[in-house]
């Protein structure tokens, strides 16, 4: 769980700015978290709160 003081501090810094952040959801380097690859295009899903991969995570 993210404490809210994080939303927060996210929200005050970047809330002028036109990309996306997400939070809460289990990616990272230790399990059972999930590896998300840099370089790769994706789109966010909210209504089904799903992160898709546009292309190939293999290239």
């Amino acid at each position: 769980m993210i404490p809210n003081f994080v939303y927060q501090t996210f929200d005050d810094i970047f809330s002028r700015d036109c990309f996306p952040i997400l939070a809460g959801f289990d990616v990272g380097h230790d399990e059972p978290n999930l590896t998300v690859p840099f370089g790769i295009n994706t789109s966010f899903d909210t209504s089904m709160g799903k992160l898709l991969f546009n292309e190939s995570v293999f290239g």
